[in-house]
């Protein structure tokens, strides 16, 4: 018979577990809604601001990132659930427009945050990635904004 204290660690390992898939599901549903909606205000050309897409994977890709001017990047990193940084990602069609006419080094490093944040393969941008792939990185942030 397996002891007390390791059936208890067992049980809360379970419970913990749990509550982060209660919370993934909770927040995917969150990210739906809002993709739902910023389809409908695109295809509305509606003049309306995007909704903020929550975090859906935890952690982050790499320990620090660099700072991106006008964004206050929380120092501890973000959970699941939690929204991106005001400035972070762009918020209408013209936010888009204006993140493409960013130099090169100030959207790579806005891309890499972006990627930072949500920690999501289909955002990826190499520290070193040259202009135009940037710019498919803008395109597949829309996509991941607006499906």
């Amino acid at each position: 018979m397996a002891d007390l204290p390791a059936l208890l660690h067992m049980l809360q390992n379970l419970q913990e577990r749990q509550n982060l898939a209660d919370l993934r599901m909770e927040t995917l549903l969150r990210v739906t809604s809002a993709r739902s909606r910023n389809q409908h205000i695109k295809e509305e050309d509606m003049d309306e601001l995007y909704r903020p897409l929550p975090k859906l994977m935890a952690g982050h890709p790499y320990a620090a990132v660099l700072p991106v001017q006008g964004v206050n990047i929380a120092v501890g990193g973000y959970q699941v659930g939690d929204l991106p940084p005001d400035g972070l990602v762009p918020t209408n069609n013209e936010g888009y427009i204006e993140a493409s006419h960013l130099d090169l080094p100030d959207l790579r490093r806005k891309l890499r945050a972006i990627y930072w944040f949500y920690h999501d393969d289909s955002l990826f941008i190499p520290h070193t990635a040259p202009l135009l792939m940037c710019r498919q990185g803008l395109v597949a942030l829309k996509r991941f904004h607006l499906p």
